[in-house]
C-alpha cells in the first residue's frame, strides 16, 4: 500500500520510479534470480504472482500541505478496507512509515489480522536499503 501517486509524473506502474526500481531489486533478491524482468514485463510478473500497489489517496499528495495531505490519505481508509476485503491478501505492506497507522486501520476495518500488516520506509535516500532488505525478507518469509 502506498500513500499516493507522486505529483512528479513517475509511478510504479510507469516502471520509472524509485519505488519501482527498489521493489524490482527486492523481488530479485527474494527469489534469488540473477536478473528480474524489466519494465512492463516486471509489472506483469508481479501481477501474476499476486503483488500490486494500491494507493491510499486518490491523487498525488506529495505537493500538498501536511494537514491536507493527511486528510486525503485518511479519506482513503474505507476504500482500502473494501479492497482488502475483496482481495483477501495474505499480507499487506505499507510502503511509507507515516501511513502505517492508516493501513493498519483499514486492515482492522476489513477484518485482516494485524500480524499480516508490515510497514516499511519509503524506498529513497538512506531508507532504500532498508526497504529492499525488508521487502525481500517479507517475501521470503511468506514463500516459506
Amino acid at each position: 500500500m502506498g500513500e499516493s501517486a507522486p505529483a512528479g509524473g513517475s509511478h510504479v506502474y510507469l516502471a520509472n520510479s524509485n519505488l519501482f526500481r527498489a521493489t524490482r531489486e527486492a523481488l530479485r533478491q527474494a527469489t534469488g534470480m540473477g536478473e528480474a524482468p524489466e519494465g512492463e514485463a516486471f509489472l506483469d510478473w508481479c501481477r501474476a504472482i499476486g503483488i500490486w500497489l494500491v494507493d491510499l489517496a486518490d491523487g498525488p499528495v506529495n505537493d500538498l500541505p501536511d494537514s491536507e495531505r493527511e486528510a486525503r490519505v485518511r479519506a482513503g481508509i474505507g476504500r482500502l478496507a473494501a479492497t482488502i476485503r475483496e482481495t483477501a491478501p495474505e499480507c499487506v505492506v505499507a510502503v511509507k512509515s507515516s501511513i502505517g497507522a492508516f493501513v493498519r486501520s483499514a486492515a482492522m476495518e476489513a477484518g485482516l489480522d494485524e500480524g499480516r500488516v508490515e510497514v516499511l520506509p519509503f524506498a529513497q535516500y538512506q531508507w532504500r536499503a532498508a526497504y529492499v532488505a525488508g521487502l525481500s525478507a517479507i517475501l521470503r518469509e511468506r514463500e516459506g
